[in-house]
């Protein structure tokens, strides 16, 4: 029958867009706020909540905070 084909091409095309829009992109920024060594992601965090992001954490090679939102 010919409705299957049809059918099989509507679940995927559902798939790809339903996974295409559930995937967000996330904005990073180094720290205007945080002095020094970067040692624990959870101080770097707070400092960047308070500079209006959603999160943060420290790079392991440089140990720089850097924050994290979702982009617009």
């Amino acid at each position: 029958m010919r409705l299957e084909p049809f059918c099989l091409v509507s679940v995927i095309v559902l798939i790809v867009s339903f996974t295409a829009s559930s995937a967000q992109r996330i904005c990073e920024s180094r720290s205007q706020k945080y002095r020094g060594t970067c040692l624990f992601s959870s101080n770097c965090a707070i400092a960047c909540k308070d500079e209006k992001f959603t999160s943060g954490y420290c790079t392991t090679i440089s140990r720089a905070c850097i924050c994290t939102k979702p982009c617009c």
